[in-house]
């Protein structure tokens, strides 16, 4: 597999080569567009169906929202194996397989959704692939070409994200409004078959050292060859210069078993406290990010403020929060993740009471702003110290068992809100429990530690 991995990806590598460009950086480019795409099957990429599909097929809100809920439950119980895949197969090869799958999945959709099963089967198939697999192999694939700029890289990586979530509302409703919504579905299966599948084939590489590198583009370790084993001319103490060689040599061992702390899988992971502390926060920002997003035109009409501004919301919240992915990138390489990801709880907390008592325009939009910010700077965080404290040899299927954490996550933080609505007749409650959410996850980051903190990468 590797020698294959090679020889596809040969003339993008003797490119890099010859321009004297760390492949890594190809290899980000690659995994971002990835991202980027992982919103034909994002909450935020089909939304723009489901006004259709209540309207063609005489669906039920509830309808759309339980078939939606089952798809996203289901997909979120497959995630640990794919997983599992991706650490067995590559990243390269696994990419190909999940973007072909994500192509079949649109075409499916445009051809077959006529009733509530196949509806179900297309969700299921979107947030499988696209929002699930399509995203936890450029968080997998990343941190093994980058460590000591892997905080920079994983803000890179997110931009995708974020741009995707900018893009994907937008142009699927003009495509659906011109040309239909099955027309839609066909054009993004062409734009992940066409645009993907042959990128990741021809430039993808799975780890550095398939190529002869290492991580961050750090000069590989080559032997003296004035000082070879061979070589009897003695030193200055009278010892011969091959004893000193053997004697510098088994300290280098030593030196190295030091500095390169132990691989968990995903086992050994969850018996970990670290493992827990990150899965709650994981948990907790998908739990109340989605939850908010979902149900925010509610909240803005509950505040009395014009139904106008949650539009501007959500706009308030991609713009502040695509710069702040590359301000957290480099703010993580310089005071270290678990301070950001305590700030990111911190400013989430301040645009929670924003949206709680801003009772004017410009505190709403205050509150999308910080909780962008916040979003971002915790997930990068928390991208950046899974394979920090885990290491990155198991880190396809560690990943796995936290994306199924936030998916789930994803779908039980709108029916938390919603049954809370339900019960009390306002959002003030479903907002305090999701600050105290907030303050707990804030002071569980501060009391973060490593397993591996002994040996620090960073």
């Amino acid at each position: 597999m590797k020698d294959q991995n090679r020889l596809d990806s040969a003339l993008c590598v003797g490119i890099a080569i010859r321009h004297k460009i760390f492949y890594g950086y190809i290899t980000l480019a690659i995994a971002t567009v990835c991202a980027f795409f992982s919103g034909v099957g994002q909450t935020y990429g089909i939304s723009a169906f489901i006004p259709v599909y209540l309207a063609e097929f005489g669906w039920s809100q509830s309808t759309v929202s339980s078939l939606y809920a089952v798809a996203t439950c289901s997909s979120a119980l497959m995630q640990p194996t794919v997983g599992s895949l991706v650490d067995r197969h590559g990243c390269r090869e696994s990419t190909m397989v999940i973007a072909s799958g994500l192509a079949l999945a649109c075409g499916f959709n445009a051809i077959f959704v006529s009733d509530w099963l196949s509806c179900a089967v297309g969700f299921f198939g979107m947030r499988l692939l696209g929002q699930g697999a399509m995203s936890l192999v450029p968080k997998t694939i990343v941190p093994r070409w980058f460590r000591k700029s892997r905080g920079k890289a994983m803000g890179i990586l997110a931009t995708g994200w974020m741009a995707s979530q900018a893009f994907f509302p937008a142009i699927n409703t003009r495509i659906i409004v011109d040309f239909g919504w099955r027309f839609a579905w066909k054009f993004w299966a062409c734009c992940v078959l066409v645009g993907v599948v042959p990128l990741v084939y021809l430039g993808m590489v799975n780890l550095p050292e398939d190529i002869g590198l290492l991580p961050d583009g750090d000069p590989p370790e080559t032997e003296d060859p004035e000082h070879s084993v061979d070589s009897a001319v003695p030193n200055v103490d009278g010892r011969p210069a091959d004893d000193t060689r053997r004697h510098t040599a088994v300290e280098t061992r030593q030196q190295k078993m030091q500095a390169n702390p132990p691989e968990y899988d995903s086992k050994s992971a969850a018996k970990t406290r670290a493992f827990w502390i990150l899965a709650c926060c994981n948990l907790e920002g998908a739990l109340v990010h989605t939850a908010v997003t979902f149900h925010v035109f509610s909240i803005v009409k509950e505040q009395q403020v014009p139904l106008s501004v949650a539009p501007a919301w959500l706009a308030a919240r991609s713009v502040v929060g695509l710069p702040v992915n590359l301000l957290a990138g480099w703010l993580i390489d310089l005071i270290g993740s678990h301070y950001v990801m305590c700030g990111g709880f911190g400013l989430q907390a301040v645009g929670i009471l924003c949206l709680q008592f801003g009772f004017d325009n410009t505190m709403i939009l205050l509150s999308g702003g910080l909780l962008g910010a916040s979003s971002s700077l915790a997930n990068i965080a928390l991208s950046t110290l899974v394979p920090t404290a885990f290491g990155t040899l198991h880190l396809g299927s560690i990943n796995g068992l936290f994306s199924a954490i936030g998916v789930f996550g994803s779908a039980l933080g709108p029916l938390m809100f919603g049954t809370l609505f339900d019960s009390s007749g306002s959002y003030s409650s479903s907002l305090n429990v999701s600050l105290i959410f907030c303050l707990v996850c804030t002071l569980a980051a501060c009391s973060y530690n490593s397993p591996r903190s002994v040996h620090t990468e960073m």
